[in-house]
């Protein structure tokens, strides 16, 4: 059976009314008791993430706060508890609290070496795929920075404080796997297909492009934001531009990103076969 761990518990997603509960019968406030920078720096992106997938879609903040937690039957451990600050429906309430527990033991699972050895991995499945490979994408961006980062007396994920724990680490965050890429330059024309501002996206239905097959939708980072402005001016005119870009490739997955260089309406191409529009 998992042992909780002497130092560190974080509590899971309770709402308002059991941290009630549990403020007055196990815990007292202590403001930043958890001194190691790896175990803080896992609260906050097991926050920034939780909110980032969980609390946006249901329109709530989770929020956290550093505890010691004990009783006259329990030791004094420090912790973090994390819970809904809005008062929702019991129901709602309940498929916040789920699948925030359920995240946070997804996320920590990936980020250690061997994973978890008592369960197996847990899923997450109503996050569709797209949010799934930016969730690996921030998470080989934390491992960047803390990789391989010692996790002093390991902590415990619980859902009460008399629980037995959901997950207990006695690790180390895994080392994020050293990735070679390629690069090439591309150039082509095509029709603004919308953009993002908070993405920092631009979209392009592409018709004709060096090396690559035309007639798809294509999704470019942005190099400068002028060129959001130029995108937005296209699609809003309905005019087709010319683009350079940077291809990039994994040589692992072999999965390639576009990164938009330039940009420029061009409405000349509207006497080109392939660009009537209508």
């Amino acid at each position: 059976m998992s042992q909780l761990k002497e130092n560190q518990i974080f509590i899971l997603a309770a709402n308002s009314a059991a941290i009630k509960s549990v403020h007055e019968n196990h815990l007292e406030y202590y403001e930043d008791r958890i001194s190691n920078p790896a175990i803080n720096k896992l609260v906050s992106y097991v926050s920034s993430t939780i909110n980032n997938e969980i609390g946006a879609t249901y329109g709530v903040s989770i929020l956290h706060d550093h505890v010691i937690f004990g009783t006259d039957h329990t030791p004094k451990n420090a912790g973090v508890v994390f819970f809904l600050e809005a008062s929702l429906d019991k129901k709602t309430t309940l498929e916040i609290i789920q699948k925030s527990r359920s995240l946070a033991i997804h996320i920590v699972q990936k980020m250690l070496p061997d994973g978890d050895l008592f369960q197996e991995q847990q899923a997450v499945p109503w996050l569709d795929p797209e949010k799934v490979e930016a969730l690996d994408e921030r998470q080989e961006l934390f491992l960047t920075k803390w990789g391989n980062t010692k996790i002093p007396d390991g902590f415990s994920l619980i859902d009460a404080p008399e629980n037995t724990p959901l997950l207990c680490v006695d690790s180390e965050f895994m080392t994020p796997e050293k990735r070679t890429t390629t690069s090439s330059s591309i150039d082509g024309a095509g029709l603004a297909d919308g953009y993002s501002n908070s993405r920092n996206e631009a979209y392009i239905l592409t018709i004709q492009e060096s090396l690559q097959k035309t007639g798809d939708v294509r999704k470019f980072k942005v190099a400068h934001p002028d060129l959001l402005t130029i995108i937005s001016e296209a699609a809003f005119k309905n005019m087709p531009v010319r683009f350079t870009a940077t291809k990039t490739t994994d040589n692992t997955s072999q999965k390639s990103t576009y990164t938009l260089d330039t940009l420029m309406i061009d409405d000349k191409l509207l006497d080109t076969e392939g660009f009537e529009l209508t």
